[in-house]
C-alpha cells in the first residue's frame, strides 16, 4: 500500500441515516450533568468516542452486524454503517470488531478495527488492523488495511499525522508474548512502523494509548508483563517511527483498566491508571520522575482529559456498583461524583473536554439489549 497520505484514503462515498447519540459520592442531579441520552434504539456496544473542536462527538461502536458511526454534529444524532459482517469465499465468518476513533482539528475522522476471520470456531486468523477516514464534503473512505499492524487498540490524529497503536501475538506456545506496534502516516507519505523494543522473548505489552506532540512526536502509555501476566507495570514511550522510542517505568498497575494518556500544554505526561483497586494520577515532572496521586476507590475504567488550564478530570468506575464516576482536582484534592443513573455500565467508551464541557459515552446492558447512551455537563 502506498497513498500518498492519509487524506488520500479518504475518496470513498457517505451513506448516513438519521436515527436520533476518597469522598461522598452525590447523586447525579447535584453534578450538573444532563440527563442520559440513548443514542439510537439498537443493539450497540463496545463505543469508542472523540470530541471535535466544536463540542461535537464522534462515536464508533458494534452493532449486532457490524460496526456503525454516530454523531451529533448536525444537531441531531444520525448513524452511518462503516461494515457489515458477510462470508468470505471459504464461507468464513468474517466481522469487524473493536473499534477506535480520532477527529483532528479539521473535522477528519478516522475510525481503526479489527477485522477478523473465524475458520473454525473460533477467531483462528490473527486480527487485521483496517481504517476508515471522513473528511468533510468528501465522504468515508473504502476500508483499507493498515500494513504490518495487529489488534488497533488506540488513535490519535492531527491535521499533519495520523498515528495507530496495536498489538500483535506470537502464535500459541510455552511462552506467550505480545508486542506494542506503532503505525503513522503522514500528509506527505506512506504507512512507516515500528515495534517498541522488549527486553525477552515472554514480554507482553498491552492495554495502550497514543498522543501526538505539538512537534509531530509520538507518544504512548501501554501496560508491560514479564512473568506471563502475573504482574504489570505501568510504562511510556516517547519518540518517532523514524529513529525509535524511548521507554521508562511509571507505576505498577492492574489490568483491570487500560491506562489513558494525555499531553499537557508544556508536552509533559499525564497518565490515569488503576492500581491495587484504586483510580490512580502520573503527571511527569519538568526535570525528571513522576508525581503519583491516588485519585478515587475505582476500577475498571481510567479515562483522562484535561482542562483549558490543564487541570485533570478523570472517568472510572465505582469497584462495586460499576457506577461512572467523574473526579476532579481542586487546590491538591480530588473529589469525585456520580455521572449517569442506576443502569448496569458495562464499559465507557470516551471522555473529551471541548468548549468548557465534558462528554461521556457509556455502554450499558438492561435485560440483555446493549444500548449506548451520551451525557455532558451542563
Amino acid at each position: 500500500m502506498g497513498p500518498a497520505s492519509f487524506r488520500r484514503l479518504a475518496a470513498g462515498t457517505f451513506t448516513s441515516v438519521m436515527a436520533l447519540a476518597i469522598c461522598a459520592v452525590p447523586a447525579l442531579a447535584a453534578t450538573g450533568w444532563s440527563h442520559p441520552v440513548q443514542i439510537y434504539d439498537g443493539n450497540f456496544r463496545d463505543p469508542s468516542m472523540a470530541v471535535d473542536t466544536r463540542g461535537h462527538a464522534h462515536i464508533a461502536v458494534r452493532g449486532d452486524t457490524g460496526l456503525w458511526y454516530l454523531t451529533d454534529a448536525s444537531g441531531s444524532w444520525m448513524r452511518t454503517r462503516l461494515t457489515r459482517d458477510h462470508l468470505d469465499a471459504g464461507h468464513d465468518p468474517v466481522k469487524a470488531l473493536h473499534p477506535i476513533i480520532a477527529v483532528d482539528s479539521e473535522g477528519t475522522v478516522a475510525v481503526a478495527f479489527s477485522v477478523l476471520t473465524d475458520d473454525g470456531g473460533a477467531p483462528s486468523s490473527a486480527p487485521v488492523g483496517t481504517l476508515r477516514i471522513h473528511t468533510p464534503h468528501k465522504g468515508w473512505s473504502p476500508p483499507t488495511e493498515i500494513p504490518d499492524a495487529g489488534a488497533p487498540e488506540s488513535i490519535a490524529m492531527t491535521t499533519t499525522l495520523l498515528a495507530i497503536a496495536s498489538s500483535s501475538s506470537t502464535p500459541p506456545g510455552e511462552f506467550m508474548r505480545v508486542r506494542l506496534n506503532i503505525d503513522a502516516i503522514g500528509d506527505r507519505g506512506g504507512w512507516q512502523h515500528r515495534t517498541v523494543g522488549q527486553p525477552g522473548f515472554s514480554v507482553v505489552d498491552i492495554d495502550s494509548s497514543i498522543a501526538i506532540d505539538s512537534h509531530g512526536g509520538i507518544w504512548v502509555s501501554y501496560l508491560r508483563s514479564l512473568d506471563q501476566e502475573a504482574t504489570f507495570d505501568l510504562r511510556l514511550a516517547h519518540g518517532d517511527i523514524g529513529s525509535g522510542f524511548a521507554q521508562q517505568r511509571v507505576a505498577a498497575a492492574d489490568r483491570e483498566a487500560t491506562p489513558s494518556l494525555a499531553l499537557s500544554d508544556t508536552g509533559a505526561a499525564r497518565i490515569a491508571y488503576v492500581d491495587g483497586g484504586r483510580t490512580r494520577y502520573a503527571a511527569q515532572k519538568a526535570s525528571s520522575g513522576w508525581n503519583l496521586q491516588t485519585v478515587v476507590k475505582g476500577r475498571f475504567t481510567a479515562l483522562l482529559a484535561l482542562g483549558a488550564h490543564g487541570g485533570p478530570r478523570i472517568v472510572t468506575q465505582d469497584p462495586v456498583t460499576h457506577r461512572i464516576l467523574y473526579a476532579t482536582r481542586h487546590a491538591g484534592t480530588w473529589a469525585a461524583a456520580r455521572v449517569e443513573d442506576d443502569r448496569a455500565v458495562l464499559s465507557v467508551g470516551g471522555m473529551g473536554f471541548e468548549s468548557g464541557r465534558i462528554s461521556i459515552s457509556y455502554a450499558t446492558n438492561s435485560g440483555g439489549n446493549p444500548r449506548v447512551w451520551f451525557t455532558h455537563t451542563t
